[in-house]
């Protein structure tokens, strides 16, 4: 207690025992009131221990999520690099497969310039490309060396384009070539004549007949 409350006690002319009754009243209130700050202090206390609490906690939240992200993008640029990886050896195998038949079709291409025109190659290539024939360059070896047996090397080509057909060979040419053209009705009465006279006479078409002014030809009656 203070020395001025005590003198302010005496002075109110309170006796021993009054005096010491306030100051227990007065020590008691002093008491509650430090309990009471004290109290106060520690809920500011826990308060902020709290605040601080979070705070740590945040701190290492942010921390993790960035470890995590950092962990994420690292492992999305190793996928990355992975699948450019993949891709990339995929498009070279692709290259690879794709390489092969285009080097065969210049080796085909390449064989038959020698002997024929840009323009009768690509029809002969559209043409086994439909067909489904080998392009590769034993097989336009092969093609060169089989025109190369016909006598007119172009005109065979331009043949297997009209014909459709892969090959050629020298033997079909000469029998298409030998092959006569059809007859008009007008020619097939005449041949029907003649052949009625010389059934009569005796008279096979293979046998050398001469003066007979009705052996005729084709070509004798052709524009009659």
């Amino acid at each position: 207690m203070k020395p001025e409350t005590f003198r302010k006690l005496a002075a109110a002319g309170l006796s021993h025992e009054q005096m010491a009754l306030v100051l227990e009243i007065i020590e008691e209130q002093e008491r509650a009131h430090a309990e009471a700050e004290e109290a106060r202090k520690s809920v500011a206390r826990d308060r902020v221990n709290r605040w601080r609490e979070r705070q740590k906690e945040g701190v290492t939240l942010q921390k993790v999520t960035e470890t995590q992200r950092n962990g994420l993008r690292a492992g999305d640029a190793r996928g990355d690099v992975k699948q450019i990886n993949i891709d990339t050896s995929k498009e070279e195998k692709k290259d690879q497969s794709a390489a092969k038949p285009l080097s065969d079709l210049a080796g085909f291409k390449a064989e038959l310039k020698q002997v024929l025109s840009p323009e009768r190659v690509e029809a002969i290539v559209d043409l086994r490309r439909k067909k489904k024939a080998p392009l590769t360059p034993h097989a336009g070896k092969l093609l060169v060396k089989a025109l190369s047996a016909c006598p007119d090397i172009g005109a065979a080509a331009d043949e297997m384009v009209i014909r459709n057909w892969t090959g050629i060979k020298p033997e079909w040419l000469s029998s298409r070539q030998s092959q006569a053209p059809p007859m008009t009705a007008h020619q097939r009465r005449h041949q029907d004549a003649i052949d009625a006279f010389d059934r009569r006479l005796g008279v096979k078409r293979d046998d050398e007949f001469t003066g007979n002014t009705l052996d005729l030809e084709r070509a004798d009656f052709g524009h009659h």
